[in-house]
């Protein structure tokens, strides 16, 4: 499936009143603590293009080629933000019992989805041991995410976005 940047989206704008009452709504839940837990900011461009970000092809466990390329599920676009999400709390590395609890599905089908994710190449999994080694939790790198995503918009002419520059101050 081809599809590119220039197909364009169609969007529904807000009437002014919507809008005022979304921003008081939204004020209300954050006084009452419900965004204290936290954030997590997605890119826009992420969220628009995931399912169409090729990935490696995928073989059968006797090695035969099943797909020319491989793309990410919803499922595992969910799995993919829970992930991303911890990245700003320290570095911390969930459980697979955790994941499973944010996902809604039990441990194997997590397991699966990390293994899956990492044969389609949008994920790194490094295994981490305690002194006695023991597995203590999984290292997750995303990066491979994000590179696929910048190599597949900038086959269709987007630019990586440049880090700013800070102006000198006079």
């Amino acid at each position: 499936m081809v599809v590119s940047p220039e197909d364009g989206f169609q969007c529904q704008i807000r009437a002014g009143n919507e809008i005022e009452d979304f921003k008081r709504k939204f004020e209300e839940l954050y006084e009452t603590g419900f965004l204290l837990e936290g954030f997590t900011s997605v890119p826009i461009l992420a969220q628009r293009w995931y399912r169409y970000v090729p990935g490696k092809p995928l073989y059968d466990r006797e090695g035969n080629r099943l797909s020319e390329e491989s793309f990410l599920t919803p499922t595992e676009f969910a799995l993919l933000l829970t992930l991303y999400s911890y990245l700003e709390e320290e570095q911390i590395q969930p459980s697979v019992s955790t994941l499973a609890m944010h996902l809604g599905k039990s441990n194997r089908q997590v397991r699966r989805y990390i293994a899956r994710m990492s044969q389609k190449g949008f994920l790194h999994v490094t295994p981490q041991y305690g002194p006695d080694q023991q597995q203590l939790a999984n290292y997750y790198d995303l990066s491979p995410f994000f590179q696929r995503l910048y190599a597949f918009l900038e086959s269709f002419g987007h630019k990586k976005p440049r880090k700013q520059r800070k102006k000198k101050q006079k």
